[in-house]
């Protein structure tokens, strides 16, 4: 018999498979197990949310539920989607992958959306690049303490400068991954 990480593998290559076909970008799979591994380590003993701001047809919400899935904490991942021709896929794709996890999905702007979360343990945001230092702005401080933040594209398309220079004047510990698609700042929460 199969177990639920193979089952989930199975959506995973099937959303990215159908994200290609259509055209959606979407992230790598190498920036998918980096998610994974911040779900994983972020929920480990914990609970709260696991937030992917701009998910797309959900598979970044896919790796981030992988993540969950090995932790003992009981987090609750919530996908927010503004595009409604993407939210369409994202919901068909919920009905699968809330079978490997407590899962939200939100159609509406993200920056809002994130304006009424608390308790994130994760915030994972792949939005327009301009959006990044509002994001860095309305996420921060409704991240737990040990939580992480991490933006899509560090290095390509680069975001603005005011994104780098608010990140900076926050003080927390942060490292710009070089992934082979674009990279990912990470930040930690003390």
């Amino acid at each position: 018999m199969r177990g639920k990480e193979e089952l989930l593998y199975d959506v995973i290559n099937q959303l990215e498979e159908e994200s290609r076909e259509l055209g959606i970008p979407s992230i790598s799979r190498e920036d998918g197990t980096l998610l994974a591994g911040l779900a994983f380590a972020s929920c480990l003993d914990g609970d709260g949310l696991i937030v992917d701001a701009g998910a797309g047809m959900g598979y970044s919400t896919a790796w981030l539920i992988l993540g969950t899935m090995g932790a003992r904490g009981r987090c609750k991942v919530v996908a927010i989607e503004y595009d409604s021709r993407l939210f369409k896929y994202l919901q068909r794709a919920s009905q699968a992958l809330s079978k490997f996890a407590n899962i939200e999905i939100i159609n509406d702007n993200a920056l809002s959306a994130l304006s009424r979360l608390q308790g994130i343990r994760v915030l994972f945001v792949d939005v327009e690049k301009h959006h990044y230092p509002e994001a860095l702005r309305l996420g921060a401080p409704r991240v737990k303490s040990g939580g992480v933040l991490a933006f899509h594209n560090a290095f390509f398309p680069r975001p603005p400068d005011e994104f780098f220079d608010a990140v900076k004047e926050l003080g927390w510990p942060h490292i710009a991954v070089p992934t082979l698609a674009g990279g990912m700042l990470i930040i930690r929460k003390p």
